[in-house]
């Protein structure tokens, strides 16, 4: 049987809202990583396109209507990272595709998926695995029985609770989000005893 290699995308977006259809995709954050090695980081911004944005996702990311308008058009965002994500999964080999990782990463691969669709797009499932895999589901289920001494399940307070050093990141920027829940990644494998 061929062996693949591991092909992971780890994926960070920031949004104008949390509604897939009404609110639009504002940035698109990433790093591949092939068995092990890491492959590019990138780091798209696109602007706003007739979609509602939303006053609190605003303030959630800081930043302004007038600074997300001088941003690239969406179409152009989307060829960007199709370049990119080309050049290393051929999306006519069924086995070919990148695993995708994040923090609650159902999120960002439904917006991903929407962004697809608006660009004319209709084959996202030819670039990654379904589901993706969920750094904080992983989290949760390593420590269930101690569930209840959470104070909240965002990442950053999960991360602190696993002991990773946060102080060094900003919350809600999408390079530091990836860069905490690949922290928070490796020690929940530790905890689960399983390899990367």
């Amino acid at each position: 049987m061929l062996e693949m290699p591991v092909k992971e995308i780890w994926i960070d977006c920031e949004t104008g809202g949390v509604d897939v259809r009404h609110n639009p995709l504002l940035q698109i954050c990433g790093e591949i990583v092939i068995d092990g090695v890491s492959q590019e980081r990138f780091d798209i911004f696109m602007r706003n396109e007739g979609q509602i944005l939303s006053a609190d996702a605003l303030s959630v990311i800081k930043r302004t209507p007038e600074e997300i308008s001088g941003w690239q058009h969406p179409s152009e965002a989307y060829a960007q990272f199709k370049r990119i994500v080309q050049k290393y999964v051929n999306q006519y080999d069924k086995r070919d595709k990148f695993h995708w990782y994040g923090y609650n990463p159902r999120f960002d691969m439904d917006f991903v998926r929407e962004w697809f669709a608006r660009s004319g797009d209709k084959y996202f499932g030819s670039y990654f695995w379904v589901p993706p895999i969920d750094v904080w589901m992983l989290a949760m289920f390593a420590q269930k029985k101690q569930r209840a001494e959470f104070i909240d399940t965002k990442l950053w307070t999960v991360a602190k609770w696993y002991g990773v050093d946060v102080t060094q990141f900003n919350a809600h920027n999408a390079q530091d989000d990836i860069a905490v829940t690949q922290l928070l990644y490796k020690r929940v494998c530790e905890v689960l005893c399983i390899g990367r």
